[in-house]
């Protein structure tokens, strides 16, 4: 009997599809290969791996990877990825798997060759992401991007997609190459988008203030054009005033200035969370990484909060909101994890650029650091120490007002 026919006979009836009830692996035809319905002899290839002996199991992973590279439907390359890729590292299968996506992520003659590549990169992507093995073929199809003068609109949405994912996770400078092509010739949201985050990661890992400032300034071009490249971009608005109130903060912008920008970016992002951009059309491994954007709104809005509350005078002696605000700032900038991977972060310029603002009202009339002992004594919060001790380190560290370095400049009471 056709395999296809015996397939579709199961699925109608309501059985499941596995090796037995397709009569063993010795009953599969390698023509099936290159059939729509491909995927349910994949999934039963995956479930039944540990019972094949391993003459079976190089036949089977010759038909995974035949299939992948052959495969003319999206449909039914996505739906075999989405077996296999997972479990391509347990199964030892990953070298196979990874040349058949790099293969076919090459062919994009059209729209819809296209189409079918951007989702065998976003697969490679992925593979890349659970197994290293995979990374050399991620990278080489990038950098094939970056020399190629353009490329078909669905395969460049999905290039800035893994090159941006790419840079998230390992620093790669292939992606930036990809991306800087990109917005110089498919001119992509999605590309300046990934762009801009690549600048800004590049800009918390700055080593000193003045690289950390002009590197945050340099993403603004990105996200403004992500956001007025004919696209709704909240995501874009959201990091552009999140960016401004930051760096315009820096410069010793008063509340009412920074004002205008926390509303807009707490107000882009509500647009951002509520409409959920794209989420059904992308696996959870690329979708909107969300505790990120809102730790960035979190941190304008409690650096807002800590301004209006730091006017000076008697207002400090009554305000225990204020302390804890102060606290809130302090772990947002901290917690904010621009790799998205494994290592440790590591910002260190970002936050002391709001943090002489935040301490001046601590280190300026010593018997205030009281304030935080008291409060440090009172609060459960798991970052409460580290706040406290980065007052302490500051107050230690005061210059005369005239000596004070940008960024340093002494307010008055509003």
């Amino acid at each position: 009997m056709n395999l296809d026919v015996t397939i579709s006979d199961l699925v109608e009836r309501g059985e499941p599809v596995t090796l037995d009830t397709l009569g063993g692996i010795d009953h599969i035809p390698d023509e099936i290969a290159v059939s729509p319905l491909f995927p349910y002899v994949a999934h039963a290839f995956v479930d039944a791996w540990d019972q094949l002996k391993d003459n079976d199991r190089v036949r089977a992973t010759g038909l995974i990877a035949a299939a992948i590279a052959d495969c003319t439907g999206g449909v039914a390359l996505n739906d075999t990825c989405l077996t296999v890729v997972p479990a391509a590292p347990d199964l030892a299968i990953t070298l196979r798997v990874k040349d058949a996506l790099r293969a076919k992520a090459t062919e994009r003659a059209d729209q819809a060759t296209g189409g079918v590549a951007a989702i065998a990169l976003r697969w490679l992507a992925h593979l890349a992401v659970v197994a290293d093995e995979a990374r050399p073929a991620l990278n080489d199809v990038l950098a094939g991007v970056a020399r190629t003068a353009t490329e078909p609109m669905p395969f460049a949405v999905a290039a800035a997609q893994i090159a941006g994912l790419t840079y998230d996770c390992w620093r790669d400078s292939t992606a930036v190459e990809c991306l800087t092509r990109l917005v110089a010739t498919d001119g992509d949201a999605d590309a300046w988008f990934a762009l801009g985050q690549a600048r800004l990661v590049d800009a918390l890992e700055a080593d000193d203030r003045d690289s950390c400032v002009s590197g945050l300034r340099a993403t603004l071009e990105c996200f403004d054009n992500a956001a007025s490249t004919g696209e709704q971009r909240p995501d874009a608005r959201m990091y552009g005033h999140a960016i401004r109130f930051v760096t315009e903060w820096v410069a010793d912008a008063t509340a009412e200035m920074l004002d205008g920008h926390r509303a807009e970016a707490h107000k882009a992002l509500q647009e951002y969370m509520l409409g959920g951009r794209g989420l059904p059309d992308q696996p959870m491994w690329t979708r909107p990484r969300y505790e990120a954007e809102t730790t960035w709104i979190e941190l304008v809005q409690q650096m807002h909060v800590a301004m209006d509350a730091a006017p000076g005078g008697d207002a400090w002696y009554d305000s225990a909101v204020a302390i804890g605000a102060l606290s809130d700032v302090y772990r947002a900038a901290n917690s904010f994890r621009p790799r998205r991977a494994t290592d440790a972060p590591t910002a260190t310029a970002f936050p002391d650029l709001i943090a002489p603002t935040l301490t001046a009202p601590f280190v300026e009339q010593s018997q205030r650091v009281a304030f935080v002992d008291r409060w440090l004594r009172d609060s459960s919060d798991p970052d409460a120490d580290a706040f406290a001790q980065f007052v302490r380190e500051r107050s230690e560290q005061v210059v005369h007002p005239k000596r004070r370095p940008p960024g340093l400049t002494r307010r008055s009471p509003s």
